[in-house]
């Protein structure tokens, strides 16, 4: 059966080249100069052969794009007029875009709103570093290139050194993000040991927060 919604669920992990202070994202200045300048391609025709002759896109003529996890470099952050959104999840939009031949309309949104978006036909698609899961597979198509490695970070001064096992997190204070995949590991949700349960299992609405929290 032929889906009728489109989702290009791409996670990047590209490394900025030049750092400075034009952006100051948590304390650390981020140079976006590099980013100001629109990578483009040409028109694809064997990628728009590929479109569903009756798919209809979100808004005519144009390739609408979910981002969401705002100000995060070098995936997502907004220039120094506080509205455009550059780095490399709008650079493959663009990309993308580019190819089938439309124009691209990128909109900022939260975590939780891509999947209900991209279902309802709202976006056309959501590139905002989605991992690939089997739930998900059964309601969207997924294009991706990047290893999706996971891990705890914590304070710089923190005593912590190491997260390695279950154990390690018995009375911690741990926070995720909504929605996210790491929200399901939430060992608080099955019966698990007292010697692993961390004190407190919090849950985030966006990128900042966790960030915010540990300061």
């Amino acid at each position: 059966m032929q889906k009728s919604s489109l989702i290009l669920a791409l996670a990047l992990a590209f490394t900025p080249a030049v750092w400075a202070e034009n952006v100051n994202i948590n304390g650390t200045g981020v140079s976006i100069e590099a980013n100001k300048t629109p990578i483009n391609t040409a028109k694809n025709s064997d990628a728009i052969a590929q479109l569903p002759k009756d798919y209809r896109f979100a808004v005519p003529g144009k390739f609408t794009v979910a981002v969401a996890g705002l100000n995060q470099p070098p995936l997502t952050v907004f220039s120094d007029d506080n509205k455009t959104l550059l780095g490399s999840e709008v650079d493959i939009a663009r990309l993308v875009a580019d190819s089938l031949g439309l124009e691209l309309n990128v909109v900022p949104t939260s975590w939780e709103d891509w999947p209900l978006g991209v279902a309802s036909g709202k976006y056309d698609a959501a590139i905002s570093n989605i991992t690939v899961t089997k739930a998900r597979k059964e309601k969207f198509d997924f294009a991706t290139y990047r290893k999706d490695s996971l891990g705890f970070y914590v304070k710089s001064t923190s005593p912590i050194n190491s997260l390695v096992k279950a154990e390690d997190i018995a009375g911690l204070r741990i926070i995720v993000g909504s929605g996210t995949n790491q929200e399901g590991l939430n060992p608080l949700r099955r019966s698990t040991p007292k010697t692993t349960r961390p004190k407190r299992w919090r849950f985030s609405p966006d990128a900042r927060t966790p960030t915010l929290a540990r300061t």
